[in-house]
């Protein structure tokens, strides 16, 4: 093999000119970028799409007066003071309340689905702060999985562990007490991430010529940003679940 990629000087040949030899950027390099980019567009739902998961619904209250109960009127003051969670969840005895199913906040989401309207700012926090904890704890080990599994088994891995997380959330009952499971399952979409990052995509970064380097890096932005702009949409255009897009990304 070495006889036949040596000069007549007994020197390797630039990797640029051996690409330029056999075309540029063919098939299996517009393969595997799609390989890697397809299954890291699916990340990005868990990754960027925060503020629709844990975004809180509207609500409608009633207010007690005396002995009776009163409706209070959604563009008025004393809705906007009282009918919040930081209000209501406090003071049950003087307030009711109820999720608005028609209201614009009001999505099939975790928030409502496990019923987290009432849970401390810490407990909502640490949803956001389990996925990035794990990615800095993989900033630490992806390194040695990449070198001493390869890239290939490294980034199958990452993919594997991912549809793990997926099939774990949406099969999950819907009561509070089994959302804990999610800082976990958080934790390990975090911990993959950086590994599909550095084994796939430094990976088709390193095969392509240099002219198209630029084009393809543009591209993998928009695969990687195409999961939040899904998300919104489907959000946007229908009332449906959230385990949809999850079921469909696994």
């Amino acid at each position: 093999m070495s006889e036949k990629v040596e000069t007549e000087k007994g020197e390797m040949p630039d990797w640029e000119d051996l690409m330029a030899e056999q075309g540029g950027a063919g098939r299996f390099q517009y393969l595997v970028f799609l390989m890697v980019e397809l299954p890291t567009m699916t990340t990005g739902l868990m990754a960027y799409c925060m503020s629709f998961l844990m975004l809180p619904p509207d609500f409608v209250c009633d207010h007690r007066s005396g002995k009776e109960w009163q409706s209070i009127p959604a563009d008025s003051d004393l809705h906007r003071q009282h009918c919040n969670p930081t209000y209501f969840c406090t003071n049950s005895d003087t307030i009711r309340w109820q999720i608005d199913a028609n209201g614009y906040n009001s999505l099939r989401n975790w928030m409502t689905d496990f019923r987290l309207e009432c849970e401390s700012g810490r407990a909502i926090g640490m949803v956001g702060g389990s996925y990035f904890f794990g990615y800095i704890v993989s900033t630490l080990i992806t390194k040695q999985i990449v070198d001493g599994m390869g890239r290939k088994r490294a980034f199958w891995l990452s993919r594997g562990i991912q549809a793990f997380v997926y099939l774990c959330m949406v099969s999950l009952p819907t009561e509070k007490r089994y959302f804990q499971w999610f800082y976990v399952l958080l934790f390990l979409m975090g911990l993959q991430n950086n590994v599909n990052r550095t084994a796939g995509c430094n990976y088709y970064c390193e095969i392509m010529p240099h002219d198209k380097k630029d084009f393809f890096i543009a591209f993998m932005e928009v695969f990687e940003n195409g999961g939040e702009v899904i998300i919104a949409l489907y959000f946007m255009l229908s009332d449906g679940d959230w385990r949809v897009p999850y079921l469909c990304a696994t």
